[in-house]
């Protein structure tokens, strides 16, 4: 473009030229690594030094598919300004991405610029928090369980299928979490616990349980260590006292002796005696006698099925549980009746039936019937009591009315 002075007009001012002068920054553009189906925008400018208006002619990207697409381009550049170029990157996979973007201009010198364009589209990668997994001391009873969290700190999507441990030692994984799809920075949890028991340790050097936790990604088998050290429970052994059984069987109102002497603790820790009725009849309100004793008494104020559960428990929390189950005889009735209020007895109150004598009390007085219940064998007669049941010592003993052989008198 020339520039001079009016026709007619002799001003002594000579001609100048408007001239454009391109200049692109950045001369390339690297992206670097970046995440898979997730857009990243670049910038490169077109800035114009010259003189005159720099027009842009075009801008492309070659080749057009490469991954790399324009979201604006300027027309025109004025002088001693610049006009940005958005490039937008979507790197669909794993992988380089290389492209070159393409500007003409009316610069007279440099009519054509290229800019280099480079990315490189990431892979998932899984990271495991905490690794290794140490749940320090482990106290047998409570147990103890470790929230893991599963991070994609890579590029790309991954997925986790599936875990499981490789070794068996007692650790336990819930999977409800799985599988999961994480994208780039999405993370999931897993809960691993361990419930650790004496046959856990056997053959073991010391209380120290290690095993592998192995995921099943898309990128690839992972593995995890995991390790905790036991403290094992005392050993909670509770039976009868007398019978020496776990199970036994006491007419309503027998008081019932449990033992726990024989509970020890195998690493030589103080521990303590708890004691509970785990289960009773409903409306029964049966509870133990001598609480924090190795010895206790519960006496069964129903007829039914009674569950005494003795815990040990050492100083660190570590506790294990036994039980003594209470049975009613094999027979055992309860019979209540109330005279009707127009009954003849009711004429005689308590002073006046002790003054009779027996057979007249009996005959006269409330609360003087009895019942008789006799078991015969099937097509037997009264007196026939029938073989004698599994593990009887005497047949005798079944006709017994008290409880001192009751355990040895009963059918299995």
């Amino acid at each position: 473009m020339l520039v001079g002075a009016v026709d007619g007009c002799d001003c002594g001012e000579p001609l100048a030229t408007l001239v454009p002068d391109a200049a692109v920054s950045p001369a390339s553009l690297d992206w670097g690594t970046v995440a898979v189906g997730v857009p990243d925008v670049a910038e490169v400018q077109i800035g114009n030094r010259g003189t005159g208006a720099l027009d842009v002619v075009a801008v492309t990207i070659e080749p057009a598919d490469a991954g790399f697409r324009l979201l604006a381009v300027p027309t025109r550049v004025q002088p001693q300004r610049a006009e940005v170029v958005p490039v937008e990157l979507s790197a669909p996979f794993p992988g380089d991405y290389v492209a070159v973007l393409v500007i003409v201009t009316d610069d007279p010198d440099t009519p054509e610029v290229r800019v280099p364009l480079r990315a490189t589209g990431g892979v998932g990668r899984l990271v495991v928090e905490p690794e290794p997994i140490d749940f320090g001391v482990v106290h047998e009873g409570p147990g103890a369980s470790r929230v893991v969290t599963l991070r994609n700190d890579g590029f790309d999507f991954l997925s986790v299928r599936g875990a499981s441990f490789v070794d068996g030692a007692g650790f336990v994984i819930d999977t409800a979490t799985l599988p999961a799809s994480l994208g780039p920075d999405e993370s999931t949890v897993l809960t691993v616990t361990l419930l650790p028991t004496g046959a856990m340790l056997d053959g073991l050097a010391e209380p120290l349980l290690r095993d592998t936790l192995r995921l099943d990604a898309s990128t690839g088998p992972q593995d995890v260590e995991v390790q905790a050290r036991v403290n094992l429970a005392p050993v909670a052994r509770a039976v009868e006292r007398d019978t020496r059984q776990t199970t036994v069987k006491v007419g309503a109102g027998t008081p019932v002796f449990l033992d726990g002497s024989e509970t020890f603790e195998p690493e030589g820790d103080d521990f303590v005696f708890q004691w509970s009725v785990a289960e009773r009849p409903a409306g029964s309100a049966a509870g133990v006698v001598g609480q924090g004793q190795p010895t206790v008494r519960m006496t069964p104020d129903l007829i039914g099925r009674y569950v005494v559960r003795l815990r040990t428990t050492d100083e660190y929390g570590a506790f294990r549980e036994a039980d003594v189950t209470v049975l009613p005889r094999d027979l055992a009735v309860v019979l209540s009746w109330e005279p009707a209020a127009d009954a003849p007895c009711r004429a005689f109150d308590d002073d006046a039936c002790a003054a009779m004598t027996a057979d007249e009390r009996a005959r006269r007085c409330c609360g003087q019937s009895d019942l008789d219940l006799h078991l015969v064998a099937p097509g037997g007669a009264l007196g026939d009591y029938g073989s004698c049941p599994v593990a009887c010592e005497d047949v005798a003993f079944c006709a017994e009315e008290g409880d001192a052989h009751v355990d040895s008198c009963r059918s299995t």
